[in-house]
């Protein structure tokens, strides 16, 4: 629902999606999950869309530290919203 909501540009009710789903999947677990950062990603590409750049990079640093702790590298999803954040900060060389 949070990524229909996102193309739709109802960016308040996508938000509030993403962080139901972090919610119900930690609740399940009874911990932080792993899989997490794919909803914070996804918060972070929303606040890039909104353009609100900082709130953008707390939550793809969150995502960043979450697909690390399971991994030696960093999904292409969240690369692609860290090259978007650089290119909105006007980071040009970062963002390549």
């Amino acid at each position: 629902m949070g990524d229909i909501k996102l193309k739709l540009n109802k960016f308040k009710e996508a938000e509030s999606y993403y962080k139901k789903a972090i919610a119900i999947k930690q609740e399940a677990r009874n911990q932080n999950s792993f899989s997490d950062w794919i909803e914070l990603n996804k918060l972070g590409r929303l606040k890039l869309e909104e353009g609100n750049i900082k709130e953008a990079a707390v939550f793809i640093e969150q995502a960043i530290t979450k697909y690390k702790e399971k991994n030696n590298d960093i999904s292409w999803k969240i690369i692609y919203n860290l090259s978007l954040l650089y290119k909105q900060k006007r980071e040009y060389k970062q963002a390549e």
